[in-house]
């Protein structure tokens, strides 16, 4: 079975962080800042005919930042310009079928955690990176879920434990009063987007951008 070589992704994430922390850091604020907004005009509000259209508007809202940020991290990798517009900007276009790749895989994994969970935890891992495959490919929506099946065929077993030790990271950087996660939420972007590029490498990473 082809291992994942999890020691080393961490390494060239840490490597990466390093040299591009500033960065890292502006858009995890621009991120949560972002989403903070809606969720707190939502919580004024106990009037349904408001507080319904705003959950809608932050869940929408919450998709974009996952493109924005997975477009942003996928080009940093690829040693590509640093661009705050890759936040919104250049990912407008990707909207559409980003949102419907999420709700599919939303509705995979529900219908998954239906079946007594396991199935629910394992079609999660199997097609979790269709995200990339739509920003890095161009695939459509149902092509961008099946290859990410396919990609990920021999390593859910390694994939599983990985978010495991991302999970743990992401609830220790948590206890330090959410001030951790401004680290840990980037290293763990940047370990997925290089455990992608393990997987999928029809970009090869390069040096990372300074």
């Amino acid at each position: 079975m082809p291992k994942l070589q999890i020691k080393e992704l961490f390494k060239k994430a840490f490597k990466t962080y390093k040299l591009n922390w500033k960065f890292l850091t502006l858009i995890t604020l621009i991120a949560w800042l972002v989403r903070f907004i809606p969720g707190y005009l939502r919580n004024l509000f106990d009037n349904p005919w408001i507080f319904y259209p705003i959950s809608i508007i932050n869940w929408l809202i919450g998709i974009a930042i996952t493109l924005g940020l997975t477009k942003t991290i996928l080009s940093l990798i690829d040693n590509q310009e640093k661009n705050l517009k890759n936040l919104y900007l250049y990912t407008l276009p990707l909207f559409v079928p980003f949102f419907l790749s999420s709700f599919f895989y939303s509705l995979i994994t529900i219908g998954g955690i239906i079946l007594l969970i396991v199935p629910g935890i394992i079609w999660a891992i199997k097609y979790q990176f269709f995200g990339y495959l739509i920003i890095d490919q161009n695939l459509k929506p149902k092509q961008a879920i099946k290859q990410s099946g396919l990609i990920t065929q021999n390593y859910k077993l390694q994939l599983f434990f990985l978010m495991l030790i991302l999970g743990l990271i992401n609830f220790l950087g948590a206890l330090f009063s959410l001030i951790g996660l401004i680290f840990t939420i980037p290293m763990s972007l940047l370990v997925m987007a290089y455990t992608y590029r393990q997987l999928s490498p029809a970009k090869s990473p390069t040096t990372p951008a300074t």
